[in-house]
C-alpha cells in the first residue's frame, strides 16, 4: 500500500498570473476564435478561366491550342466560393501578375460579378509587390462581399492583357497569372494573338522642328491592302499597323511633296528598322518609286514585330549659284556662290582622285557661312594638292551638323613649262 504524505499546509500553489496577463490571454484566444469562425465560413471549391475557342471553363492553362485573345481584351476568372455562414463579409485577396521580365502581362482586373449567392461590397486596391517600377511585378486587388445563403457563391471578373508596349507576349512560356488562395490561373503567350504581326512606323527629325509640321505616308500590305493606305505623321509621333499577315510583304513610303523637296524645310535622311520580338525573321530593304521613299518589310511568323523609323533634317535649303574650280600655277582655287542660306552652318571642301571617290576633307576648319536667307554669300578656298587630275565637291553642313554634297568640279594641275636658255647655232663649217 502506498502512502500520500499531505502537509498541515496543504498541497503547494503556484504563483498567481499578473490579473492584466490574464485579461490579455482571454482576448487573444477571443481573437483566434474569431479567426477559426471566420475562416470557417466560406473555402474555396474551384477557380477556373475562359478558354474562348473550345467555349469551355478551364482549371488548366490557357494556349493557342484553346484560346485567342488579343492585347486589349478581358480574360473572364470564375471564383466558386462555398459558404458556410450565411450573412458573414468575407474577404478574398486576388493576385496578378502586372509585369514579368519588364514586359506588361495583365495591367488590371474588372467587370467583377457575384453572379449567385452573394453581394460585392467592398473593392480594394490594386497594390504592387515590388514597386511599379521594378521589371517583375505582382499586383493585388481585395474584395469584400456576404455570403447571402449557405451553399455556393460564384464571382466572376476579367483580367485585362494590357496594351502597353512591350507586351508579355513575347515571352515564351506562360506569363500571365492570377492567383486565389493558392490556386493559380496562368496563360501562355501563344494565347494571345491577333495583333501580331506587327510594324511600328515612327518619325524622328534631327533638329529643331515645329510641333506641327506634318509627313505624309503610305502604307501597302500584300495580302491585304488592294490600294496605298495615306497616313501622316509629327516628329517623335509612332504608329502601329497590328494583325499583318504572316508570310506577308508591307511597304511603306514618305512621300515625295513639298515637306521634303523643292520649297521643303526638311528633307530625308534614311529609314532604320529593328525587329523587337517574334519567332521568325522580320527583313527589310530600301525601296522608292514615283510617289515616295521607303522601306519594303517581309513578316515570317506571326509572332513577328519590328519598329522602322524615318529620320528626316532641316534642310540647309543652300541655294547654290555655282561652283568651279581653277589651277593657277600648283594651286587650285575653288569659288562658290550661294544664293540664299538657311540653317546653314558653313561648309566643307572634299577631294578626290578620281570621280567615284574616295572623297577626303581637304579644310582643316569648317568654312564658316555668311550669308541668310535673304541673300547668300560669295566664297573661295584655295588648294595645294600637287599636280595630276583631281575632283572636288562643296559640302553645306546644317546647323544640326547634317551635311549636302554638291559637285564634283574637275581640275588638272600640270607641270609648268620649261623653257631652254638660247643657244647659237654653231658656225657653218
Amino acid at each position: 500500500m502506498r502512502v500520500f504524505h499531505i502537509n498541515d499546509n496543504g498541497p503547494p500553489r503556484r504563483p498567481a498570473l499578473p490579473r492584466g496577463l490574464v485579461v490579455l490571454g482571454l482576448v487573444l484566444v477571443l481573437v483566434l476564435l474569431a479567426v477559426a469562425v471566420a475562416s470557417a465560413a466560406y473555402s474555396i471549391t474551384d477557380f477556373d478561366q475562359w478558354a474562348n475557342v473550345t467555349n469551355v471553363w478551364t482549371n488548366g492553362d490557357l494556349n493557342q491550342q484553346n484560346s485567342a485573345y488579343s492585347e486589349g481584351d478581358f480574360v473572364p476568372q470564375r471564383l466558386t466560393i462555398d459558404c458556410t455562414t450565411a450573412g458573414t463579409t468575407e474577404t478574398v485577396d486576388i493576385q496578378y501578375a502586372y509585369k514579368k521580365s519588364g514586359k506588361y502581362a495583365f495591367d488590371y482586373l474588372g467587370n467583377f460579378v457575384n453572379s449567385q449567392g452573394g453581394t460585392i461590397a467592398i473593392i480594394a486596391g490594386p497594390t504592387y509587390d515590388p514597386d511599379i517600377g521594378a521589371d517583375t511585378v505582382e499586383a493585388e486587388v481585395t474584395v469584400q462581399f456576404s455570403c447571402s445563403a449557405v451553399g455556393q457563391a460564384v464571382l466572376t471578373f476579367g483580367a485585362h492583357i494590357s496594351l502597353v508596349d512591350p507586351g508579355a507576349s513575347e515571352i515564351n512560356g506562360s506569363p500571365y497569372h492570377v492567383r486565389v488562395g493558392g490556386r493559380d490561373n496562368q496563360m501562355q503567350s501563344g494565347a494571345v494573338v491577333g495583333l501580331l504581326p506587327e510594324i511600328r512606323i515612327c518619325k524622328d527629325v534631327l533638329g529643331q522642328v515645329p510641333t506641327d509640321h506634318v509627313f505624309h505616308f503610305t502604307k501597302k500590305v500584300v495580302p491585304g491592302d488592294s490600294q496605298p493606305v495615306e497616313f501622316t505623321l509629327q516628329d517623335t509621333d509612332c504608329l502601329s499597323f497590328e494583325g499583318l499577315p504572316a508570310n506577308g510583304n508591307a511597304t511603306f513610303l514618305e512621300l515625295y511633296d513639298t515637306d521634303l523637296y523643292g520649297t521643303s524645310d526638311f528633307i530625308f535622311r534614311r529609314v532604320v528598322c529593328v525587329q523587337t520580338a517574334g519567332l521568325g525573321t522580320v527583313t527589310w530593304a530600301p525601296t522608292s518609286d514615283g510617289n515616295g521613299i521607303g522601306v519594303n518589310v517581309d513578316i515570317d511568323s506571326d509572332t513577328d514585330r519590328a519598329v522602322c523609323t524615318f529620320y528626316n533634317a532641316p534642310s540647309t535649303a543652300v541655294k547654290l549659284a555655282s561652283f568651279t574650280g581653277q589651277a593657277a600655277g600648283r594651286q587650285v582655287r575653288l569659288e562658290w556662290q550661294a544664293g540664299t542660306e538657311t540653317n546653314n552652318a558653313g561648309y566643307n571642301i572634299l577631294r578626290a582622285r578620281s570621280i567615284a571617290g574616295p572623297y577626303v576633307k581637304v579644310n582643316a576648319q569648317l568654312i564658316g557661312a555668311t550669308g541668310d536667307a535673304a541673300a547668300g554669300a560669295t566664297y573661295s578656298f584655295v588648294d595645294r594638292p600637287g599636280f595630276g587630275l583631281f575632283f572636288y565637291k562643296l559640302e553645306d553642313v546644317d546647323m544640326s551638323g547634317i551635311a549636302t554634297a554638291h559637285g564634283p568640279v574637275q581640275v588638272k594641275v600640270v607641270w609648268p613649262f620649261l623653257r631652254l636658255p638660247f643657244q647659237p647655232a654653231p658656225p657653218a663649217q
